[in-house]
């Protein structure tokens, strides 16, 4: 189901810059009994990704009325994305001055049981991310890198799969933020020149904090993934899952570690709600 400016709609128009340029931001939100638990997050994220591309964005109740008009009902657990584009605009790439604001819905996607208690096998990808400290953190409509390495993962079989940015540093997953366990710390890649600022990211870091846990957030090269004495990927539709066994040059296999485990203990109720 998709909404379009406050109309059902399953079309776009072919001027659209998001089509043509990949030219907007978007969201996607967990919603659980009705209920997106971090929509207040998300929806500044949005606000300031906009900012950041200097597009109008409608105000938050246009979002929420487009959201709660549409929910479909009798269901538990559904995704949510919000979509803002620049809208119409001519040939070339001078911005036109509006913006297009675009709600889906869609089923819960469902993945194996035990990824989150087992943990999962995944791999380092081929494709990279290129650097860009504009566009950096941003949830933007051109995730092309993500698109071609999740074409590699259907191929072996995984997943989810990890990627290194053109100077071989980690970045994040193609889905997930990445937090990487060595020595008696956690670091997650510092996501200044590429990569998705995620919002479960955000809380873990938070979290982490409230109880005393370092994570560091720091340049993570990729041989060292094999050093690594855990490894787990985070985002709000799957929570945290832990990866159990990397393939490849970096090849690592272990049991769950226990920073994994214990975020997932302080984050039990947010998950078990995903």
């Amino acid at each position: 189901m998709s909404v379009l400016d406050g109309v059902r709609s399953e079309s776009l128009p072919l001027g659209d810059w998001g089509l043509a340029y990949g030219d907007g931001h978007f969201e996607t939100l967990a919603v659980v009994g009705g209920i997106p638990p971090h929509a207040a997050r998300h929806l500044a994220r949005l606000r300031a990704g906009a900012a950041r591309l200097g597009i109008a964005c409608p105000p938050h109740t246009a979002w929420q009325d487009d959201r709660a008009k549409n929910m479909p009902p009798g269901r538990r657990r559904w995704v949510v994305q919000l979509i803002l584009t620049r809208g119409a605009g001519g040939r070339g790439y001078t911005p036109a001055a509006s913006s297009r604001r675009i709600v889906q819905i869609f089923d819960w996607p469902l993945w194996p049981a035990d990824c989150a208690m087992a943990g999962i096998e995944t791999a380092v990808c081929v494709t990279c991310l290129g650097i860009n400290p504009g566009l950096a953190g941003a949830t933007h409509l051109n995730p092309l890198a993500q698109v071609l390495a999740r074409a590699e993962l259907s191929a072996a079989g995984l997943i989810e799969g990890l990627m290194l940015d053109q100077d071989d540093h980690l970045s994040e997953g193609t889905r997930s933020n990445v937090f990487v366990g060595l020595g008696d710390s956690l670091r997650t890649p510092q996501l200044d020149r590429c990569g998705v600022a995620g919002i479960l990211r955000e809380i873990i870091l938070e979290q982490a904090a409230e109880v005393g846990m370092e994570i560091l957030e720091c340049r993570l090269p990729g041989a060292q993934l094999g050093q690594a004495t855990e490894i787990f990927g985070c985002h709000s539709l799957i929570g945290i899952w832990p990866v159990h066994r990397l393939l490849g040059p970096c090849v690592r296999e272990s049991e769950v570690g226990p920073l994994t485990r214990q975020l997932q203990l302080r984050l039990g109720g947010l998950q078990s709600s995903r």
